[in-house]
């Protein structure tokens, strides 16, 4: 098992959900970061991420798309921000704050993700690229990097997302974290109902685009 020190921060509480205190919380890890910048990420990511759900995709489709255009999304968004790219082996994908001080890598979480009571990890197993991130961030990033990890967990009427920092890593998931700012989840409207799902299950392909609407739902806790 491998523990962290916790990064610094001018709060005590290892979970941040206020608004507020949601938004000044990623200022402190970069000014230009904003609940608006995430939400626009996953407005976007969701809209890409239909296509997979049609009967001709896995069943696993959707999840795994979903993360890879997070991924891309935000990735593309924190550049234009003055963040840099690092790819790691095994696919790992980080983006590094301009000032060097921050990484995020982006994770499909469990049920848990959002929730101040909760203890969520990633829902697949990673290997040493993540743990060697986890253990040893200042080699890993050559700097005095924190690791930040923006879990998300998609339900049928809602996706959950929090920006959060692992502190100790074992049997390729996650244990604990040091600090987690929770964002308000998305309810999506007009989006995926059951409706819609038994008439992909019974047609060939899918011909209607469904728009997305995304509002933001008060955490649980």
């Amino acid at each position: 098992m491998y523990e962290l020190q916790a990064p610094p921060s001018s709060y005590s509480n290892i979970s941040i959900n206020e608004l507020d205190d949601v938004e000044r919380a990623l200022h402190e890890i970069d000014r230009n970061l904003s609940l608006e910048l995430f939400y626009d990420v996953a407005s976007a990511s969701l809209l890409l991420s239909e296509e997979s759900r049609s009967i001709f995709y896995s069943p696993k489709a959707f999840g795994t798309s979903l993360q890879l255009y997070f991924e891309g999304q935000l990735r593309e968004k924190l550049s234009l921000l003055g963040w840099t790219l690092q790819n790691g082996s095994g696919g790992a994908a980080y983006s590094i704050s301009p000032c060097k001080n921050h990484a995020i890598y982006v994770l499909t979480g469990t049920e848990d993700v959002g929730l101040t009571e909760g203890n969520p990890t990633n829902k697949n197993n990673k290997g040493r690229e993540l743990c060697k991130a986890i253990s040893d961030p200042q080699i890993y990033f050559q700097g005095n990097t924190v690791l930040h990890v923006l879990l998300i967990h998609y339900k049928i009427d809602h996706l959950s997302m929090e920006l959060s920092t692992p502190n100790e890593f074992e049997k390729r998931h996650i244990q604990s974290w040091s600090q987690r700012i929770l964002f308000p989840s998305y309810i999506l409207e007009n989006a995926i109902n059951s409706n819609i799902d038994v008439n992909r299950k019974n047609s060939a392909t899918t011909t209607d685009t469904e728009e997305i609407t995304v509002k933001r739902r008060k955490n649980a806790g």
